[in-house]
C-alpha cells in the first residue's frame, strides 16, 4: 500500500480549488496503487474536516499554522507515517506579497520539505504556479529548494519561462492544472439543482463569483460586482453568485460565500438574482452547475478552469499570470478585465455582445488535447511514488 501525505492545503472541505488540486492525483494513482491518504489541515479547519474526510476515507493530521515549528508531533509523526508527501498549494514563492508573508510562506513550505528528506521520504510538488519571484536573495533560496525535487512541473508557458530563468540543475516540465481532468457531476443533477434555487434552466444565466481575494487587493471589487450584477439585471437576464471558497465563519476578507452574501444584500433588487450558499457542494457539483451558464465573471482561477472545461464564455478579474496561462491553452484573445481603469462595465458589455473570440467547438476540442497532457503530468508524479 502506498500511504500519501497531501501537504498545501489548509481545508479541503467547502474549498473547491482544494478539491480541484487534490482530487485528481488521487483518482489518478488510485488507477494504479493501493492507496490510503493523509491530509495536512490547519488547526482552524480540523473539526470542520473531520466529517468530509471521514466520507472520503482520508485520514487528516493537524497542522499547526502559523505556529508550524512549535506542538508540531502530529504533523512530524504524519510524515514518519506516510510514504510520500505531495504538495499541492497552487502557488508558491509569490514575492508580490509583503515581506513577512512571502519569507513565512517559504519557511512553511520549506519546513515540510526540509522534515521529508530527514526521514527518507519522498517529496514532489504537484503542478502549481510560481511567483512573481524578485529579489536576488529570494531567487538564490527558491532555486536552492527547488534544485532538491526530482523535477519542477509548473502550469503554463509564460510562469514555466519565468522558473526556467532560474537556471534549475533538475528538469522543469509545463503542465495544465490538475483540475482539468475531474468529470462534473451528472447534468441531470444540476438541472434540478437549479430549479430548486429558482433558476429556469432553459433561460439564459449570467455567472459571477466575486473573490475575498481580489477584494483584500483592491478596493473597488465589491462596487465592480453590484454594477456587473444590476447591468445584467437591467438587460431581463438571470444572475447566479457562485461563492467559490469558503471559510466557516469567515469574514470578507477570507470567505467568498460571506462575500458573496454582502453583495447579494446590498443590492436592492433581487429580481432575477440567486446565490449558492449551499456548503455542503463539491468541486463537481459547482462544475456541473457552470454548464448551464451562458457567460461568467470570475475572479477565481479555479472557477476559470471549470468554465472552460464547460465550454463557457469567460471574463476574468486577474491578479496573476496563471489566468493568462489557463485561457492561453484555448484562446487567442484573453478577456482578462484590469478593474482599476473606470472602462471595466463597457469591456464585459463588449465581450459579452461579441463572442468571435470564444469558438465553443475549438475550446472542446482543445480540451482533449489539455487532458492529456494533465494525464502526462500525473504519469511523472506516479513513477515517484
Amino acid at each position: 500500500m502506498k500511504k500519501i501525505l497531501f501537504f498545501g492545503q489548509f481545508t479541503i472541505n467547502h474549498s473547491y480549488g482544494c478539491q480541484g488540486l487534490s482530487f485528481p492525483i488521487m483518482e489518478y494513482l488510485n488507477k494504479h496503487f493501493d492507496t490510503e491518504y493523509t491530509l495536512l489541515i490547519s488547526e482552524k479547519h480540523y473539526e470542520d474536516n473531520i466529517e468530509f474526510c471521514k466520507k472520503k476515507k482520508f485520514k487528516i493530521a493537524k497542522f499547526p499554522y502559523p505556529k508550524f515549528w512549535k506542538n508540531n508531533k502530529e504533523l512530524v509523526q504524519a510524515i514518519k507515517e506516510n510514504d510520500i508527501i505531495i504538495d499541492v498549494d497552487g502557488i508558491e514563492y509569490n514575492g508580490s506579497i509583503s515581506f513577512i508573508k512571502k519569507w513565512f510562506h517559504y519557511c512553511r513550505v520549506n519546513y515540510v520539505h526540509r522534515m521529508a528528506r530527514k526521514y527518507n521520504k519522498v517529496y514532489l510538488k504537484a503542478q502549481k504556479s510560481y511567483g512573481p519571484i524578485n529579489n536576488k536573495f529570494f531567487k538564490f533560496m527558491v532555486k536552492k529548494t527547488l534544485n532538491k525535487l526530482p523535477f519542477v512541473l509548473v502550469r503554463g508557458k509564460e510562469n514555466t519561462e519565468r522558473i526556467k530563468e532560474l537556471g534549475l540543475k533538475v528538469p522543469i516540465y509545463n503542465f495544465p492544472d490538475v483540475s482539468f481532468i475531474l468529470e462534473p457531476e451528472k447534468k441531470e443533477w444540476a438541472e434540478q439543482y437549479l430549479t430548486k434555487l429558482g433558476l429556469d434552466s432553459n433561460k439564459e444565466i449570467i455567472g459571477i463569483s466575486p473573490s475575498y481575494v481580489i477584494n483584500n487587493i483592491e478596493g473597488n471589487h465589491i462596487e465592480l460586482c453590484k454594477k456587473i450584477i444590476s447591468n445584467f439585471q437591467s438587460q431581463g437576464k438571470q444572475v447566479l453568485i457562485i461563492p467559490h471558497s469558503i471559510n466557516n465563519n469567515g469574514d470578507m476578507n477570507s470567505c467568498d460565500l460571506t462575500l458573496s452574501k454582502y453583495i447579494y444584500e446590498d443590492l436592492e433588487d433581487k429580481e432575477n438574482l440567486f446565490l449558492i450558499e449551499d456548503v455542503d457542494l463539491e468541486y463537481k457539483h459547482v462544475r456541473s452547475i457552470m454548464g448551464f451558464l451562458s457567460f461568467y465573471i470570475t475572479g477565481r482561477y479555479h472557477g476559470l478552469i471549470s468554465s472552460l472545461y464547460m465550454g463557457v464564455p469567460s471574463v476574468v478579474f486577474s491578479w496573476h499570470g496563471k489566468y493568462r496561462d489557463a485561457l492561453s491553452l484555448f484562446l487567442d484573445e484573453f478577456p482578462i478585465i484590469d478593474s482599476n481603469t473606470n472602462s471595466e462595465i463597457q469591456l464585459i458589455k463588449e465581450y459579452y455582445h461579441n463572442q468571435k473570440w470564444f469558438d465553443k467547438e475549438k475550446v472542446k476540442q482543445k480540451l482533449e488535447g489539455v487532458k492529456k497532457e494533465v494525464n502526462v503530468g500525473l504519469e511523472l508524479i506516479k513513477s515517484k511514488c
